[in-house]
């Protein structure tokens, strides 16, 4: 019986605590962290893990961070699913890359400096009548886009304005490219050097010769890291990838490393 009152006794000190102790107590939520989790799509030659050094821009990357003392690893998804997994509260991805602003991206992310600028627009058959000016340009064709990219919102407002049009959605660009040459769309939007590279890599050479990007872009913007507003750590690993791109752009890599385009 005699241990009863102290048990009892235990309990109210505990209780008597001040809240402030017992949030001390617990982990501290890491708001620097030493290695920076990103993620992206098949995106030859920016992101790849069949390239050197995973292709361009993860090289790009890795080197960056390493410049500042933080390390990096990559998720590979679907490029849709890259930018939800690293916008979804609790996952680990704290970024991803590889995407352009927009204004529904304003809401949701913060952006690094721009890692490079790249043109988008339309790939399609030499043997194709294709002329894009205007949206009217490609009035009753098949259009191929890929899930979760910018050109996507753009082609689809063009339709849900009353131009008819036959949107194809993909969930990477290579089955675009398979698409295009097997003639099952008209025409696919994507990166100018993407496209290509995924041409080079996906088609017989005589196929590959046999499709075109058009000259007059979509658009044309930078390409940067996303990282969620909302997530611990953001703003420092912003902070910590700018600073590493500039170290890399005066000390000569950052041209050694793009330069390979």
């Amino acid at each position: 019986m005699g241990a009863l009152p102290q048990f009892y006794t235990l309990l109210l000190a505990i209780a008597l605590l001040p809240a402030s102790s017992l949030l001390e107590a617990a982990p501290p939520v890491p708001v620097e962290p030493q290695t920076a989790r990103i993620t992206w799509g098949d995106w030859p030659p920016f992101h790849s893990r069949s390239l050197a050094n995973d292709g361009l821009y993860s090289q790009l990357i890795r080197e960056a961070y390493n410049a500042v003392g933080v390390s990096v690893e990559f998720g590979v998804f679907p490029w849709k699913r890259a930018l939800l997994v690293a916008q979804t509260p609790g996952s680990t991805w704290h970024g991803t890359s590889g995407w352009v602003k927009t204004p529904e991206r304003d809401e949701v992310f913060l952006y690094t400096d721009a890692m490079h600028k790249g043109c988008i627009g339309f790939f399609h058959k030499s043997k194709t009548p294709f002329n894009w000016v205007r949206a009217e340009s490609i009035k009753g064709l098949r259009i191929g886009v890929t899930s979760g990219f910018s050109s996507n919102a753009l082609i689809k407002k063009m339709k849900d304005s009353g131009l008819d049009i036959s949107i194809r959605e993909v969930s990477e660009a290579k089955f675009g490219i398979r698409m295009l040459n097997a003639e099952r769309i008209d025409a696919f939007i994507n990166d100018e050097s993407v496209g290509q590279s995924i041409i080079n890599q996906e088609l017989k050479r005589g196929d590959a010769s046999a499709i075109i990007f058009h000259p007059q872009p979509l658009f044309c913007d930078n390409y940067r890291i996303l990282f969620p507003k909302e997530k611990p750590g953001s703003q420092y690993l912003i902070q910590r990838f700018n600073a590493g791109l500039k170290i890399l752009r005066e000390n000569g890599r950052y041209q050694e490393i793009m330069g390979k385009l």
